[in-house]
C-alpha cells in the first residue's frame, strides 16, 4: 500500500497523471491503476477524473494527509534501519528488545510514552555512538533504553 500512497503523493505534487507518472518513474497506466487500486482498497473515490485530472475529492484530501504521514514514517524507518546496518547492529535486536521489555512491564506501565518511544530513542542513541565510532557503546546503549 505504501507504494500506491507514494504514487498518490506524486499526483498531488504534479496535478497531472502523465507528469506524475514520469516523476515517479512509472508509466501513466501504472500510476492510474495504482490510484484506482488504492480507491478500491479504501472504498472511496480519491481523484475526480474526467478527460484529465480535475482534483481530489474531500475523501481524497483526507487520504493525502494520511499518505504524507505514512510515507514519511516509512521513509524514516528505512533510514533508521539503514543507519543501524551501517553501524553493524542487527536492526531486529534494536527493535525487538524494547518491545519484549514493554510486554513484560507491570500492567500499569504498559503502553507508556517512554516505552513507545524506546525504539526511536534507541536508534538515536546508536547514531550518537556512531559519531564517536564506538559500536560497543551503541549496542549497550540500545539494550539499556527500556530501563530509563
Amino acid at each position: 500500500m505504501i507504494d500506491k500512497l507514494e504514487l498518490l503523493l506524486f499526483l498531488a505534487q504534479e496535478r497531472h497523471f502523465g507528469r506524475a507518472a514520469e516523476a515517479a518513474g512509472v508509466t501513466q497506466p501504472t500510476l492510474s491503476s495504482g490510484v484506482k487500486s488504492l480507491e478500491e482498497q479504501l472504498g472511496v473515490l480519491i481523484v475526480e477524473r474526467g478527460s484529465r485530472f480535475r482534483g481530489f475529492t474531500g475523501e481524497g484530501e483526507r487520504v493525502l494527509e494520511w499518505a504524507r504521514r505514512l510515507v514519511g514514517d516509512a521513509r524514516n524507518m528505512r533510514q533508521e534501519i539503514d543507519a543501524l546496518k551501517t553501524l553493524g547492529l542487527d536492526p531486529m535486536e534494536i527493535l525487538v528488545i524494547p518491545r519484549i521489555v514493554a510486554r513484560s512491564a507491570p500492567e500499569g506501565k504498559r503502553g507508556s510514552a517512554t516505552e513507545r518511544a524506546a525504539p526511536r530513542r534507541c536508534a538515536a542513541d546508536a547514531g550518537r555512538a556512531q559519531a564517536g565510532r564506538d559500536r560497543r557503546k551503541a549496542r549497550i546503549s540500545c539494550r539499556r533504553v527500556p530501563d530509563r
